[in-house]
């Protein structure tokens, strides 16, 4: 049996369902592109549609009422192509570190440092405290 990680989950579902495929699967993860690609198009048009319709004075409060509820379905739509896309990419690239964690000691140095802020670290007593010699580069 193939290891669930390594399949996609495709726009459509089964019986109220995920539906997952084989990324392998060429006609079906086209398939999936293509109506991924479309939802995305739709949900473009109906937040232009609706902006439209906001714009307009003399809109009726029916014509808003269907705006946003097409614009709730492409809200929904799009964060699901979000969430489809997310979950094909990879958990982490090389070179790259895991940043889902808690930013702590050299890593947390580092991106103080990067971003012109000093870390004192003194809050947390797992780490040693930045020193002027840390901050000009110096290891």
């Amino acid at each position: 049996m193939e290891d669930i990680t390594h399949l996609r989950r495709v726009p459509w579902q089964e019986d109220t369902k995920p539906v997952f495929v084989n990324p392998d699967d060429g006609l079906i993860t086209h398939l999936a592109d293509v109506m991924e690609a479309e939802m995305l198009l739709s949900a473009r048009n109906d937040a232009r549609r609706a902006l439209s319709l906001a714009r307009d004075p003399g809109v009726s409060r029916a014509e808003l009422l269907a705006a946003v509820q097409y614009l709730s379905s492409a809200v929904q739509d799009a964060a699901l192509v979000a969430d489809l896309r997310g979950e094909r990419l990879p958990v982490t690239e090389p070179g790259v570190e895991d940043l889902s964690e808690p930013l702590w000691g050299d890593t947390s140095r580092r991106v103080g440092l990067a971003l012109g802020q000093a870390d004192t670290g003194a809050d947390r007593p797992d780490t040693e405290a930045v020193t002027d010699a840390d901050s000009s580069g110096q290891r």
